[in-house]
């Protein structure tokens, strides 16, 4: 059950659901259930379709239900969310039976104003039985909440409601607090509060028009048919005053009554739209509600019109001409016709129910928001292939209405309140029209806004890593590159044994055997699938080495004659398998010499040495210089350079100029021996005799130190032969 505080905070929240929805609102009219006059027909079916006698009061419940009372034929109906409409009560019968049972086998008369409860249970005014019936929708089961029907009268302010006599009442309302209000014909309107004890609240019991300006029930106050209460979210009530042609107003707070809207007189009239409220002339007003902003409408049953009174006092014509008739359904409520209107109810919505008493009809006057279409996802931008329903979101209830769904300005299947499409393209447009079928209309309730679709194709990236090198070697910086295709601009990062390290398309690190890198990758484009990718490498790195070259030459590595050809060799270690050779001559690159050796006829003193590249895997570095070769070249004869030195030697070789020469005894015929240094040229550049003794001899011998650097020869004479022994200088 819910208590009255609840219900406050429910009725606020709709103040608020009602201000903010009546914002740009155009108010329509269009007919949900009644074709016109004959004998109550149609349960089952469609209420658009179906006949009502002469609609009276009007109620809707939380569920969007909403209840007709049908004066003329004594039972009073309901009409589904759905459309369908069927006899809640009564049989037909005028009389006033059945409380404790079904309420579709009891009988009721006359019945008039009709109200709800909290918990969606239906108040009758069951006029022709003075009393005010209850249905308790959960079960069905009738009963009475007000009123004794043992005669119409007026009495029992203070006692159970049930004891108390009422005459006649036409309208039954609640407040906030859960305290029911009934219009009794009495010319009073009567409390029954929660307790279920009933009190006069407003009127005397006089008929007439007079007590504005004193407390609502003090002796000189005077009302003339009391037709039609409700009260407002402050506890203030409104009092149709019938004959008067005026709506009176009694204060919540201070309970003193003043005139609200008309001006109390004998005389009906159809004037003062667009003024105050108070100096407007009606005619019968009948009933009267308030919605959840505080602005009061009114059945102007005399002149076949709704009027509306704002917060700020000024009346204005809501629906009807002042005219009576039919016409208008699905345009302007104001230039609508109605006929003799009965009651009135406002949903949550702000949308307003009219018994269209001599029309035979429930009219209802809708506002024509515009509708708006979500999504789910959320979005209007997808990947292409990702389902999204559409939903239409409207205020508006859907009597007799379907859905028209639109892609492209192109009708759709489909004629609920959501939408999937099979296929969504880019660019679609998706609106949605609610159209009113019901009695044979198409009108128009409400056209969506537009929903266009941004569809992105679907990528489908790849990665992949390179190094600078196929083989990694210890010690070198390796760079690690990725590329991405069907990525975008894409977001890199590195890792190294899963923690973080670096950002960016290429990573460079000195690798270890056994390192695990992985590159993750986050495309950059909206629809990759998947978006993120990554691949990971294990490093193996291989020890790195120094190439080195050593030359040599042939026939020696000193000196040769003019003319002769010489040959340079190379002895190699870690070139690889295919290390490349530069030679080079006297400092200088000698074109074509790219072989392991070089062999050329050689006329002049030179130096040679050779430039090694290595291919060997982590050769470091990767190039290494000779040693030099330096060829001293003269113009002795074969047979000079080519004599035997046999006994005879020096030491050390290559020498600065200075040496040892050894002589073994038998190497000299007698004890003298003459030397002699000659350069390659066959110049003599020193000479010494030496005294063997007939021993063995080491002399030390200290040439000039100006002799340039180069090939030298020593020729030993004796009485017997010449030796000579070649040397190299190198200061």
């Amino acid at each position: 059950m819910i208590n009255k505080y609840q219900k406050t905070l429910v009725l606020l929240f709709l103040l608020l659901v009602g201000t903010l929805a009546n914002l740009h609102a155009q108010y329509m009219i269009r007919t949900i259930a009644g074709v016109g006059p004959g004998l109550p027909a149609g349960d089952g079916g469609q209420a658009s379709n179906a006949y009502i006698g002469v609609p009276s009061g009007i109620a809707l419940d939380l569920n969007g239900n909403i209840y007709v009372s049908d004066q003329a034929h004594n039972i009073v109906r309901k009409i589904a969310p759905n459309g369908i409409i069927s006899t809640v009560v009564g049989t037909g019968y005028p009389s006033g039976t059945g409380d404790g049972g079904p309420a579709t086998a009891a009988t009721i008369s006359f019945p008039l104003g009709l109200t709800v409860d909290a918990a969606g249970n239906l108040y009758i005014a069951d006029a022709g039985t003075d009393v005010v019936r209850k249905v308790t929708m959960s079960t069905g089961i009738i009963s009475t909440v007000a009123g004794n029907r043992t005669a119409p009268g007026y009495s029992g302010d203070g006692i159970p409601a049930t004891a108390a006599k009422l005459n006649g009442m036409s309208g039954v309302a609640f407040d906030a607090a859960g305290n029911l209000y009934i219009a009794d014909n009495n010319t009073r309107v009567r409390q029954v509060t929660t307790d279920g004890i009933i009190h006069t609240i407003v009127g005397t019991g006089n008929v007439g028009f007079s007590g504005n300006g004193s407390n609502a029930t003090a002796v000189g106050v005077a009302f003339d048919v009391v037709a039609g209460v409700c009260v407002d979210l402050a506890g203030n009530i409104y009092v149709a005053d019938n004959i008067n042609h005026a709506v009176r107003k009694v204060n919540g707070a201070s309970h003193i009554l003043n005139g609200f809207a008309g001006i109390a007189t004998s005389s009906a009239s159809c004037s003062g739209n667009g003024g105050p409220a108070a100096n407007a002339r009606m005619s019968a007003p009948i009933d009267v509600k308030v919605d959840a902003a505080g602005n009061v409408y009114i059945v102007d049953q005399g002149n076949s019109n709704i009027r509306k009174v704002d917060t700020s006092g000024v009346i204005t014509a809501f629906a009807g001409t002042c005219s009576a008739g039919f016409a208008g359904d699905g345009g302007p409520a104001t230039a609508a016709k109605l006929n003799y209107p009965y009651g009135m109810w406002i949903d949550a919505q702000g949308n307003i129910f009219i018994a269209d008493g001599n029309n035979h009809r429930v009219r209802e006057i809708y506002r024509t928001v515009p509708m708006h279409i979500s999504a789910s996802p959320d979005t209007n931008s997808i990947c292409a292939g990702t389902p999204v329903t559409f939903f239409a979101n409207t205020t508006i209830l859907g009597y007799g209405a379907i859905y028209k769904w639109q892609v492209n300005g192109i009708n759709v299947t489909g004629d609920t309140s959501s939408f999937t499409p099979a296929v969504i393209n880019d660019g679609d447009h998706i609106t949605c029209i609610l159209t009113d079928t019901s009695a044979g209309l198409n009108l128009q309730l409400a056209v969506s806004d537009t929903f266009i679709m941004h569809v992105t194709q679907v990528s489908y990236p790849t990665l992949s890593v390179t190094s600078t090198g196929d083989t990694v070697c210890y010690g070198l910086p390796v760079t690690l590159t990725a590329a991405a295709t069907n990525a975008g601009t894409p977001v890199f990062q590195w890792q190294k044994f899963g923690i973080n390290v670096d950002t960016g398309i290429s990573y460079t690190q000195i690798p270890h055997s056994g390192d695990l890198i992985t590159c993750i990758m986050t495309s950059g484009l909206p629809c990759a699938i998947p978006q993120t990718l990554d691949t990971s490498l294990v490093m193996v790195a291989t020890p790195s080495y120094a190439p080195a070259m050593t030359l040599h030459a042939d026939p020696n590595d000193t000196i040769t004659y003019w003319g002769e050809v010489v040959s340079l060799f190379s002895d190699v270690t870690y070139g690889g398998t295919a290390p490349t050779f530069q030679w080079y001559e006297n400092g200088h690159l000698i074109p074509g010499a790219t072989s392991a050796s070089y062999s050329a006829h050689f006329y002049a003193n030179d130096t040679f040495y050779c430039v090694l590249t290595s291919n060997a895997p982590c050769a470091v570095p990767l190039v290494d210089t000779s040693n030099i070769i330096y060829v001293s070249t003269g113009t002795l004869g074969v047979a000079d350079v080519m004599s035997s030195g046999s006994g005879i030697s020096l030491s050390p070789n290559p020498n600065t100029g200075s040496f040892i020469l050894f002589v073994s005894p038998d190497a000299v015929a007698g004890t003298q021996l003459s030397t002699e240094v000659r350069n390659v040229l066959g110049q003599v550049v020193y000479s010494q005799e030496i005294n063997t003794g007939g021993q063995k001899t080491e002399v030390n011998y200290m040439l000039p130190p100006q002799l340039a650097d180069g090939m030298y020869f020593l020729e030993a004479r004796d009485s017997r032969q010449v030796r000579t022994i070649s040397f190299l200088i190198r200061h």
